[in-house]
Formats: C-alpha cells, structure tokens, sequence
C-alpha cells in the first residue's frame, strides 16, 4: 500500500552500458542522452554498449559524435555525424551536425556540400539547417575575402 501514493512506479538503475529487462532501443537513449553534459565517459561506455546491441543505433552514433565534439575532436565528430547519416539518410539532423563538426575542423567546403544535403532534406529542424548554412557562408566568405573575417 505504501506504493499506492507514488503510482506505483519503480526504476532500475545500472552501470553504463548495462541494460534492464526489456528495455528497447529508443528508451535506452532517451535516458543516455542526459548524461551527456554531466557524465560524458558515462554516456559514452553506453552509446557504445546500446551499438553493440542495435548496431544501426543511429542516435547513439550522434551521442558520440556530441560527445566527440564537446571535446573538440571535430574529426572524430564529423566520422560519428556521418555514420548517423549514413544510418538515417532520411534526417537531416546528422548532415547538420557533420556539417558544424566539418566547419569547427576548418573545412567549409565539405561542411557547405554537407549542409546542402540537410536543407534539401529539410526535416526535422530546418531552421537550425538555415542557421548553420549561414555560419558556413560567414566561414566561406572570410576564406575568399579576408576582408570580410570578424
């Protein structure tokens, strides 16, 4: 009875990388996602382990590639960004993203033919895709014209 108040509601808490009876893929990564900003070598052993287990996971591969950016390891993003792409070539989330990590590398080229591929796909976050197609012209515009740098 003590329960009752509470909904009757309970949760499991494992180590990184472990799952709990019956869990599915998209419930584990919801609850990864948050470890990112607070324990990142967390998040990782378990966007790892959920790769092993769903090995096209394409939201723990953008987990790792958050988590490679975060640590300014823009190759090691970009590599992650692209094989999320590759696994939902349908979303243009994961070209968004390779093309920041292709951009903070220093490589506006490959970040404009990237970002391209975000905006013609156009969903679900077109707006950030336009914001990011302007960061890349800035970049593209300072390269050509050193005039124009901030």
């Amino acid at each position: 009875r003590s329960w009752a108040a509470g909904g009757r509601w309970a949760f499991i808490a494992v180590k990184p990388g472990q799952f709990p009876p019956g869990i599915d893929e998209l419930t584990y990564l919801r609850a990864v996602a948050p470890l990112e900003d607070v324990a990142p070598e967390a998040a990782r052993t378990a966007y790892e382990a959920a790769l092993k287990r769903w090995p096209k996971a394409w939201i723990a591969m953008m987990g790792l590639g958050n988590l490679a950016y975060a640590r300014k390891d823009y190759p090691r993003a970009a590599i992650h960004f692209a094989e999320a792409a590759r696994a939902n070539p349908s979303d243009g989330d994961p070209m968004n993203n390779l093309a920041q990590a292709l951009l903070a590398a220093g490589d506006w080229k490959a970040a404009q033919g990237a970002i391209e591929v975000a905006l013609r796909l156009g969903q679900p976050h077109p707006e950030a895709y336009r914001s990011t197609a302007a960061e890349i012209a800035k970049a593209r515009a300072a390269a050509l014209d050193p005039t124009q740098a901030p």
